[in-house]
């Protein structure tokens, strides 16, 4: 069965329509999930950024305590141990002596990690802390137990002491997932540095790369920076404005077929009255015509003329348009 070029013209416009609904549906739920994205990406790096001060505060605070008493073990080990554990911060709080900058005056929990990376190293990490303000950072991420080490010095024109913590950093550097955290609709991936490298990774909730679509921010830490890539586990939006492009295209579908059906029946209808018009037309020719026959059959047989005479008929039909 042959589909009437009308019917055809009908359906293509309506997949026209419905193409263009439902790009233009996707298309604004795709702008939707960039906006949240982009704002659950602030809101991260404010939660990030803030845990900078939550940090630094007890080092800051044991820096000046260690100027004023010389470097006091006891009074920092007061200080610090509750900032060091499994459940703390920190896995090590070291007090150092710029004057004899090889070893540690004493320590509280592990062993640091500095203390083995040589002297020049440590000498010049503790040097380039001195010199700032600002908690200075450095990040031993290679070998088997990698941390991200902070110093902090008295604001003292010119301190005596550093204070250096160091924080665990997972050595896979995959962190737990918690479904019921602030940002559990997020993975997330944290580097040590504007670059987004493996070299410089602290953590990730799943396998890189992140796939897309990511946001990625830079959160000022101390003397350094972090690098904050963030993508959505799911639609930020809800998954009825995920599906909404599907609706539009499928009720747009049966839309369009049922406007080409109804065009299609139309033109059928059409047709067979056009051909009932054309039928109506012959018969009633063929009827006019016989009648015209017939009644030309009933006109009667002019005479002969006799010389003199005139003989003339005339023949009026019955009922008028009968001829």
């Amino acid at each position: 069965m042959r589909l009437r070029a009308t019917t055809l013209v009908v359906l293509g416009l309506a997949l026209v329509a419905t193409a263009a609904a439902a790009w233009a549906t996707q298309a604004a739920h795709d702008d939707g999930e960039e906006r949240l994205l982009d704002q659950r990406l602030d809101e991260a790096a404010v939660v990030l950024a803030g845990l900078v001060p939550r940090l630094t505060a007890p080092l800051a605070a044991a820096a000046e305590l260690a100027e004023a008493t010389e470097g006091g073990r006891a009074s920092f080990e007061r200080v610090l141990s509750p900032q060091v554990g499994p459940d703390a911060p920190f896995v090590s709080v070291s007090l150092w002596s710029l004057a004899e900058p090889d070893q540690p005056v004493t320590v509280v929990g592990d062993q640091p990690v500095l203390a083995d990376q040589g002297g020049g190293e440590t000498a010049a990490f503790l040097e380039r802390s001195a010199g700032t303000d600002d908690v200075t950072v450095i990040g031993l991420l290679e070998g088997p137990s990698p941390v991200i080490g902070l110093s902090y010095t008295s604001s003292t024109r010119e301190p005596t002491f550093v204070i250096y913590a160091e924080a665990p950093v997972p050595e896979d550097r995959t962190a737990v997932r918690q479904e019921d955290a602030l940002f559990a609709d997020l993975d997330y991936a944290l580097y040590l540095g504007e670059e987004a490298s493996t070299a410089n990774l602290l953590g990730t909730s799943r396998e890189l790369p992140l796939p897309a679509p990511t946001a990625s921010a830079t959160v000022p830490f101390g003397d350094r920076s972090l690098r904050l890539v963030v993508h959505p586990r799911g639609d930020l939006m809800g998954g009825l404005s995920a599906r909404l492009p599907w609706v539009t295209a499928v009720l747009g579908l049966v839309l369009g077929l049922v406007l080409a059906v109804l065009t299609e029946r139309l033109g059928r209808r059409r047709r067979r009255a056009e051909a009932l018009a054309q039928d109506n037309a012959r018969l009633y020719t063929e009827q006019r015509s016989v009648a015209h026959t017939v009644q030309h059959s009933l006109l009667p047989v002019i005479p002969a003329c006799p010389d003199g005479l005139e003989i003339a008929t005339y023949y009026q039909p019955g009922v008028d348009g009968t001829e």
